[in-house]
């Protein structure tokens, strides 16, 4: 409900923006100030207003960082997922956008400790998984390829909350950057199974962690894993359909 409000409230300002030429300015701008508004939009699924907001043509040194292109390239993957219709109305540069092969590479290098932690751990269980599995502009920590289903570690720096007026936490959402992800995820058809880094580390403090770790992952991973095979197989298949035409 509270994103539905967020959602509802964006539209109303983005279509006082679009009425006073304010979309307009910031496209003519330049890629500092389109690409974060564009993915935005994007986070927030309001994509009927990227119309205004790309520009027709760019150059590619306008990408001049990785995240900048790689931000872009998360945006031309939502849209082929959630909004497809809307391809032939968006600039085609859009959709010529790469993968690089260092981002995953970047990703297996620098993981985090309780990512490699739950690595370790599962290693002892089963050898039938990818680490940082790469799906488009996203790293994906832990797959079956076999049973579409996919397991993302989120740490404490992938939330955000909502305060009162006295600064107390309401509520904790996860950031957009992950809630895209997951989205992606799903959408293509794998099984998500989310570990919170923070009730991962809490078995850090039990006489013997590492069974603990262990018998956390048999109870919630053997159920996925061990699902109906005919809706692994459909899940599996749609999910090769749908990387096909990503």
């Amino acid at each position: 409900q509270g994103l539905a409000a967020v959602r509802h409230n964006a539209d109303r300002l983005l279509l006082k923006m679009r009425s006073a030429g304010v979309l307009e300015r910031i496209r003519k701008s330049g890629m500092q100030h389109v690409g974060p508004l564009a993915w935005c939009l994007c986070v927030m699924q309001n994509y009927e207003f990227l119309i205004d907001v790309l520009p027709a043509e760019i150059p590619i040194e306008s990408c001049e960082t990785d995240s900048r292109l790689r931000q872009l390239y998360q945006l031309a993957f939502a849209v082929r997922l959630d909004a497809p219709h809307l391809v032939p109305s968006l600039p085609p540069w859009l959709f010529k956008l790469k993968s690089k092969k260092s981002w995953i590479e970047d990703a297996r290098r620098v993981g985090s400790v309780v990512e490699t932690n739950v690595k370790q751990v599962l290693s002892r269980l089963t050898d039938s998984f990818e680490w940082k599995f790469g799906v488009g502009p996203y790293v994906l920590d832990i797959v079956f390829p076999e049973q579409a289903l996919c397991v993302d570690v989120v740490g404490p720096g992938r939330y955000v909350g909502r305060f009162d007026d006295h600064g107390n936490v309401m509520e904790v959402f996860i950031d957009g950057q992950t809630a895209m992800k997951h989205r992606l995820a799903t959408g293509l058809g794998w099984g998500l199974f989310v570990i919170p880094a923070d009730e991962w580390s809490s078995m850090d403090n039990e006489k013997d962690d590492t069974s603990c770790k262990t018998e956390f992952l048999l109870q919630k991973l053997c159920g996925l894993l061990a699902g109906d095979q005919a809706i692994v197989g459909e899940k599996a298949q749609r999910l090769e359909l749908a990387s096909e035409r990503l």
